[in-house]
């Protein structure tokens, strides 16, 4: 949450170990907010067949704090930040609580 209420932003994310990761540069909200309570959701729609899901991850997101828990994500996630400019600051979202919703067709 900024001065200005909750705030949402997108990110390209990867899956590691039951955990959200995602890559952001040092100066943005997401990382100021890295060490704090977080929500973050993803979504798929498929219009044509009038189906989808979407999940919302409940947790708390911390900085990845040493350059062995980076390479390792690196490797792993093969995470390529879709922004340009610098992201090497790598959070990782825990999650307390998953919940979702699927919509299939009729």
């Amino acid at each position: 949450m900024s001065a200005e209420g909750i705030v949402m932003l997108p990110v390209n994310y990867a899956m590691a170990a039951k955990a959200v990761v995602f890559r952001t540069a040092p100066d943005t909200l997401l990382a100021t907010h890295a060490n704090a309570p977080v929500s973050f959701e993803t979504d798929r729609l498929d219009e044509a067949n009038r189906e989808g899901w979407s999940v919302l991850v409940q947790g708390h997101a911390r900085k990845i704090a040493t350059e062995r828990e980076v390479r390792h994500l690196e490797q792993q996630t093969r995470l390529e930040p879709w922004a340009s400019g610098a992201r090497d600051v790598w959070v990782r979202i825990t999650p307390a609580r998953i919940t979702g919703r699927r919509i299939e067709r009729a």
